[in-house]
């Protein structure tokens, strides 16, 4: 797969991690931005694989788990319990932000 600009993509990312909840100074944030964003792949409908992703109570929560699926991706870090709640349900590992952070330790 051909990496793609995140031109006016990366808008979601920023908003974010820009929350309370992560603490970052502008600083962190630029030097986190830095290192992700050249790693980072537009993933689009109908890009990459296909797979079969749970239904969810809340609609927005599934678009997460079909670009996971179609991007092929080996897990999805998220806060959100809807999401996590599917662990198991998916190819993919659901992981909470401070089980990412223990893996990396």
């Amino acid at each position: 797969m051909s990496r793609k600009p995140l031109r006016g993509r990366a808008d979601e990312r920023i908003r974010v991690l820009t929350c309370p909840r992560f603490g970052l100074s502008q600083t962190e944030l630029e030097e986190l931005l830095g290192e992700y964003l050249p790693w980072a792949e537009v993933i689009g409908p109908g890009s990459g694989k296909s797979g079969t992703v749970p239904e969810c109570r809340d609609p927005d929560d599934r678009k997460f788990l079909q670009l996971a699926s179609r991007a092929g991706a080996v897990a999805l870090v998220t806060g959100d319990e809807a999401l996590l709640a599917r662990t198991g349900q998916v190819v993919f590992e659901i992981l909470g932000p401070a089980e990412l952070k223990a893996r990396l330790a």
